[in-house]
């Protein structure tokens, strides 16, 4: 990995044994970064690590991280950069407490997983390697948030709540999904080869929980509600159509 920066280090007497590196230049492969840092030093052995970068796209992102991981993330892609921070916190005198928290808000993007697009797409990202304050540094107890998602599937407009991995070991996907939209839009799903819509409309509220294996959906359980208002629609392999005719008088 290309590592280059011009360090300034600054000494307080008064600040409590605390050593403060700061760099606005901080370059990790070709991409420059905000560093801000304090060192504890006679006795002091916490330390906190602050890295950020205005505006950078999401290979570039994943490119500066662990080969397991990154390969992980190359299943994913965001067309146009956004804002991240990272946050290395803990103490050099007790083992695996080192805390990582990354934070990204990611604002009217096209977002890629694992070969679906989503468009139109906010939302604040987030990674924790200590998502249970009583649980272990480690993948078991890491987390990936997509908090208050909002986008579209197939010009279908969308809203989430909650939605997390959880345990990258065996991980976990969780949260609740909810949608109000004309019916007609479901006709992206069928091709025209099924059943098309022409009339009506549908809402769907649910929430869902999954085991992932190989980045792919297992073992789901969800409940909530789907309901589709009166609505005309043809079952095009027998070129039949049905139509509510009802009427209010």
């Amino acid at each position: 990995m290309d590592l280059k920066s011009g360090l300034e280090l600054k000494y307080d007497p008064n600040a409590k044994n605390i050593l403060h590196i700061t760099s606005d230049d901080f370059t990790i492969e070709k991409n420059k970064f905000t560093l801000d840092a304090n060192f504890g030093i006679k006795g002091n052995s916490k330390f906190i690590i602050k890295l950020s970068h205005p505006s950078i796209y999401f290979k570039e992102a994943s490119a500066i991280v662990s080969n397991n991981i990154k390969s992980k993330l190359d299943k994913f892609d965001l067309k146009d950069p956004f804002e991240v921070t990272c946050t290395i916190s803990g103490d050099l005198k007790v083992k695996n407490t080192t805390k990582i928290h990354v934070l990204a808000p990611v604002k009217n993007n096209e977002f890629t997983a694992v070969d679906q697009l989503f468009t139109n797409c906010s939302f604040t990202g987030e990674f924790t390697n200590h998502y249970n304050d009583d649980g272990p540094y480690d993948n078991y107890n890491s987390a990936i948030l997509l908090r208050d998602f909002k986008g579209e599937l197939e010009s279908i407009p969308f809203v989430t709540k909650d939605l997390m991995v959880f345990n990258l070991k065996q991980p976990v996907a969780s949260g609740s999904v909810e949608s109000n939209f004309d019916i007609s839009k479901l006709n992206a799903f069928f091709k025209d080869d099924f059943l098309k819509f022409t009339k009506g409309s549908a809402k769907f509220n649910v929430k869902f929980r999954s085991d992932v294996v190989n980045l792919k959906i297992s073992k789901p359980f969800i409940e909530g509600f789907i309901t589709i208002e009166p609505s005309d629609f043809t079952y095009v392999p027998k070129n039949l159509a049905f139509k509510n005719d009802f009427n209010e008088s």
